[in-house]
C-alpha cells in the first residue's frame, strides 16, 4: 500500500483521514493536491478535532468533478481519532450486546468519557486470550456516513490506522514468537504488544517524528513487557509508516527493527 493520503485500487478509493494534507495518485494516475488543514481552515481550537479533517475530505471529493475516484469509499482513521484498549477474557458467556456493554465500560473507566458517545468494534474472541478493540466517536462516524451519501459515494468500511497495519501484516507477525506491532503515522505512535497468538497491551500516544523520540517512547515499554514475558527477551518491533526518519536498526542493542512497507 502506498504510503499517501489516498489510494485507489480495485475500484475502492482509500482515503487516509488525518491532520494534514498531501499529494497523491489517483485512479488514472492524475496528480491531486490538497492543502494543509491549517491552510484551508485556519484556528481549529472551538472544534471537535476531527472536524477540519473532514471538511477537507469534503472539500477533495467535491473537486473531483471529473469522477477520478472509485465510488466505493474506504477509510483509514488517523490513531488520534480512535482509542484502543484490550478487552479481558470473561469465562461466562456473554451475549454480544452484553461484551460490547463491558467494552464501553472498560473505555469509560480508561478514558474518562461517556460511554454513548463511542462506536465500538471487538475482533471475536479467544478462549483465555484478551480481544483488541477500537473506539470511535459516534459523531465522527455519522458525519463520515454524511459525507459520503450528499458526495454519491458508498462507505464500504472505516478502519482505525493501527488495525489496518494490523489486517496488512499479521501473517509476518505470526512468525515470530513475540514482538511490538508499531505505528508512527500521523504524529503518533500507536503500539500493539503480542506473544504468540495473545495481545499484552496497547498504547497510543503523541510521538515527535525522529529516531530518538521514537526510541525514547518505546523503550521503557519493551523493557516493561520482556520481563513479564521472557519471549520477548528475543523480541522484534515491527514499524510502519516511518518512511522519512531515521529508525534504528536496534533499539537499546537487544531489540531488532523491522520497516514494514507495503502489503505482507
Amino acid at each position: 500500500m502506498s504510503r499517501s493520503w489516498l489510494e485507489t485500487r480495485f475500484g475502492v478509493a482509500t482515503i487516509r483521514l488525518g491532520r494534514t494534507g498531501a499529494r497523491s495518485e489517483s485512479q488514472r494516475g492524475a496528480g491531486l493536491d490538497i492543502v494543509p488543514l491549517e491552510e484551508a481552515f485556519g484556528d481549529s481550537r472551538e472544534r471537535p478535532r476531527w472536524q477540519t479533517s473532514v471538511q477537507a475530505l469534503e472539500r477533495m471529493l467535491q473537486a473531483d468533478s471529473g469522477r477520478r475516484l472509485a465510488r466505493r469509499l474506504r477509510l483509514v482513521l488517523a490513531n488520534e481519532f480512535v482509542r484502543y484498549a484490550l478487552v479481558p477474557w470473561k469465562a461466562e458467556r456473554l451475549t454480544d450486546a452484553e461484551r460490547e456493554q463491558f467494552a464501553l465500560a472498560l473505555f469509560a473507566q480508561r478514558y474518562g468519557e461517556r460511554e454513548d458517545r463511542w462506536r465500538l468494534v471487538i475482533e471475536p474472541q479467544r478462549f483465555e486470550r484478551p480481544a483488541h478493540a477500537a473506539a470511535v466517536e459516534a459523531e465522527l462516524l455519522a458525519a463520515l456516513q454524511g459525507l459520503a451519501a450528499r458526495n454519491g459515494l458508498r462507505l464500504i468500511s472505516v478502519v482505525p490506522a493501527l488495525v489496518d497495519e494490523l489486517n496488512r501484516h499479521r501473517r509476518r507477525l505470526g512468525k515470530v514468537a513475540g514482538g511490538w506491532l508499531v505505528d508512527a503515522s500521523d504524529g503518533r505512535l500507536a503500539s500493539l504488544a503480542f506473544v504468540s497468538d495473545a495481545w499484552l497491551h496497547v498504547s497510543n500516544g503523541p510521538y515527535a517524528g525522529s529516531a530518538a523520540a521514537l526510541a525514547e517512547l518505546l523503550l521503557p515499554s519493551l523493557r516493561r513487557d520482556a520481563l513479564r514475558m521472557p519471549e520477548l527477551l528475543a523480541g522484534t518491533v515491527f514499524l510502519a509508516n516511518a518512511e522519512g526518519h531515521r529508525v534504528p536498526g536496534v533499539i537499546d542493542q537487544a531489540w531488532p527493527v523491522v520497516s514494514l512497507q507495503g502489503a505482507a
